[in-house]
C-alpha cells in the first residue's frame, strides 16, 4: 500500500506540473499569480 501511495503523489505530482505548464503556456500572467 505504501508503493500505491507513493505511485499516487508522483501521479499528482506531474499532473500539477503539467497544469502548471499548460496555465502558463495559455495565460503566464494568471499561473505567476495562481502561484
Amino acid at each position: 500500500m505504501g508503493q500505491a501511495a507513493s505511485q499516487g503523489e508522483h501521479l499528482e505530482d506531474a499532473f500539477m506540473r503539467t497544469l502548471g505548464l499548460q496555465i502558463q503556456h495559455l495565460a503566464p500572467g494568471e499561473a505567476v499569480v495562481a502561484g
